[in-house]
């Protein structure tokens, strides 16, 4: 139980959760997709057949209206979406359905695809009641681990690339000799100041059994912790606007859409109001697959971005 809590197990409880969804639903509504293509199909050979009964100018002043009397009805109420059935796109298929299942727990939510069937809003009502405490846990831990690592980093490039000789590089021994030395030397000055923030000022229980000639003083000073390089927002801010310019890029260009709508849509996904007007994957049909897993990864990596920039500002602030 304590690994499923972890970071790794949060990470597998997702993803295995998100799979299993796409399974679900796919299982749940694929056939209810099909089956308004083969009633407009049907429709289509039925009006056909009346047509060929028709004279000529019956058919050319009729067939319009024909046409929208019989399949008007089908269009509104049963969602047929304009494609044949030997249409090889779906819209449920294994990565849409994997796409719809993860906007469902990030509560984003496109709107460009939604059950049909009774069993498929039943299922999608319990299965994001469940996923999305898990997902805001699993991007909570991964947001303080993100943040952590990229603070390292960030202190490591900063006194690499930032100091102003190389004896303040940080991979210096005499650099770190000198810092600890320094730190030393301000714990002494607190101790002698009046207002100094000291929590007990106990003599050492090697002072109490040993020696007279025992060594000093040994004190716990409040707030004693080892000190990192903080992020300054300016560049969490420039690391987010960075990331969206990425996908604005590669979206404006597998999407064929301007990179206006590129950045549109990153920004809309991320900040996980999907409002659904722009959806990958509609353009360049042989790709879409390959388009809709790219969307996910960027989706998940993203958010999990997001959380860790809430953590690196939380420290700022």
């Amino acid at each position: 139980l304590t690994f499923l809590f972890s970071q790794v197990g949060l990470i597998g409880l997702v993803v295995a959760y998100s799979a299993a969804g796409a399974v679900l639903f796919e299982w749940l509504e694929a056939d209810q997709e099909i089956e308004p293509r083969r009633k407009i199909l049907q429709i289509r050979l039925d009006c056909l057949d009346d047509l060929n009964r028709l004279n000529r100018q019956q058919f050319d002043n009729n067939s319009d209206e024909l046409w929208a009397i019989k399949a008007g009805a089908l269009l509104k109420v049963e969602g047929y979406d304009g494609k044949e059935v030997d249409d090889a796109e779906r819209q449920w298929s294994v990565s849409g359905s994997l796409l719809y299942s993860i906007t469902v727990i990030t509560t984003i939510g496109y709107g460009n695809l939604a059950p049909k069937t009774g069993p498929g809003k039943v299922v999608t009502i319990i299965y994001a009641l469940i996923g999305i405490p898990l997902m805001l846990l699993c991007l909570s831990n991964l947001g303080s681990f993100m943040a952590s690592s990229f603070q390292f980093a960030f202190g490591k490039l900063y006194c690499c690339f930032w100091c102003s000789s190389q004896k303040c590089c940080c991979n210096n021994s005499n650099y770190r000799r000198q810092r600890r030395r320094q730190h030393h030397q301000q714990q002494l000055k607190t101790l002698t100041q009046p207002d100094g923030i000291i929590e007990s000022a106990k003599v050492n229980q090697q002072h109490q059994h040993g020696t007279a000639g025992a060594g000093p003083t040994v004190v716990n000073i409040k707030g004693q912790q080892q000190q990192q390089q903080r992020v300054p927002v300016s560049v969490v801010l420039a690391f987010l606007v960075g990331y969206i310019c990425i996908g604005a890029a590669v979206f404006s260009a597998w999407e064929e859409w301007s990179y206006l709508d590129g950045a549109y849509f990153s920004f809309i996904t991320l900040s996980t109001i999907g409002f659904g007007d722009l959806v990958p994957g509609s353009k360049v049909l042989e790709q879409g697959e390959t388009k809709l897993v790219a969307c996910i990864v960027y989706l998940v990596v993203g958010l999990a971005m997001i959380a860790m920039s809430f953590n690196l500002v939380q420290e700022e602030v």
